[in-house]
């Protein structure tokens, strides 16, 4: 894909990005939350931004993006879903031409912090790795339950820079070129409107020996909206982290061994869940731990079953 460049390109010291806007991204208002907040980023290099087509049709956004010199606009898709897969984005921002050194992960409706793609970047050259993300930090639209603040289940903090043997997911990411391209032809093979292609994709980068890093200043905010402030939405997407997160670690070093290991865990999760549920009852906060361990549980042995089906349809 052919690409034009800006007099402000041609000699900046750090390289151009591809930033991918992945979907979906049906709520205008958060889309236009997260262009602003990547139009207002202090990276001293050019930003090739990649958004759905259907996203484009906001010409007053578009202007925006032609104010800022180094930041170019390009909308790979010809319809409006708003919705932009992790493969479909990736093998894009890989056809751009002239070709980029490094390809951004942002979720449509997050807002990043404004030295946030900068701190990817120093991090990237400090630890010279082929893959860094950064934490996720929930927003919430109005004040959410004393048990959702006390438990940060929205969250996704606490690491510590440097490298890593695994990064828990890559939606928030900055990715060498070059790896991306040992992924192909799938990305993520299990892509879904999920986390599970953010997840499938950390996998996949462990088992190719790709060097990780984290970047705890690299800030993403997630807005919650008041829609998802329920026990049983955080639940679910327990769950279905755990389900992605079995499927993605099919095909690891440990084989059938770190399959066997896992459904123990799950096992002695399940156990401890159920146990947790009658001591604490009455406990609000304890009680959604306990319900945590158990969608957990059972997330991790419905993904090992169908993997184990996946496997028994190939063979």
């Amino acid at each position: 894909m052919k690409v034009l460049t800006t007099s402000a390109d041609q000699d900046l010291a750090q390289p151009r990005i591809a930033l991918c806007l992945l979907g979906p991204c049906s709520d205008r208002s958060r889309f236009r939350d997260t262009a602003e907040a990547v139009l207002r980023q202090d990276y001293a290099g050019g930003i090739v931004l990649l958004v759905p087509d259907g996203a484009t049709l906001e010409t007053e956004w578009m202007h925006i993006g032609t104010d800022v010199g180094r930041t170019l606009v390009v909308a790979p898709r010809a319809d409006t879903t708003l919705a932009l897969d992790c493969n479909a984005a990736l093998v894009m921002a890989l056809a751009l031409d002239p070709p980029v050194e490094f390809l951004a992960l942002l979720r449509c409706g997050e807002r990043p912090s404004k030295g946030w793609l900068s701190s990817l970047w120093r991090a990237q050259e400090e630890f010279d790795a082929d893959l860094v993300a950064g934490p996720v930090k929930a927003v919430f639209d109005d004040r959410p339950p004393d048990w959702m603040i006390a438990g940060g289940f929205l969250d996704r903090l606490g690491l510590r820079r440097g490298l890593m043997p695994r990064l828990p997911a890559v939606d928030n990411s900055l990715i060498r070129a070059a790896a991306v391209r040992s992924l192909l032809p799938l990305v993520a093979a299990n892509p879904a409107a999920n986390d599970s292609e953010w997840i499938d994709l950390a996998f996949r980068a462990q088992r190719l020996g790709l060097i990780a890093a984290w970047a705890n200043d690299a800030m993403v905010f997630d807005p919650i909206p008041r829609s998802r402030m329920t026990e049983q939405w955080v639940i679910d997407r327990a769950y279905s982290k755990a389900y992605a997160a079995a499927r993605a670690q099919h095909g690891g070093r440990a084989g059938r061994t770190g399959e066997k290991l896992r459904r123990v865990r799950a096992f002695t999760l399940l156990l401890a869940g159920l146990v947790s549920c009658g001591l604490f009852r009455l406990d609000r906060f304890r009680l959604v731990q306990a319900r945590l361990m158990l969608a957990h549980a059972r997330g991790t042995l419905d993904g090992c079953a169908a993997q184990e089906h996946c496997r028994s349809k190939a063979a």
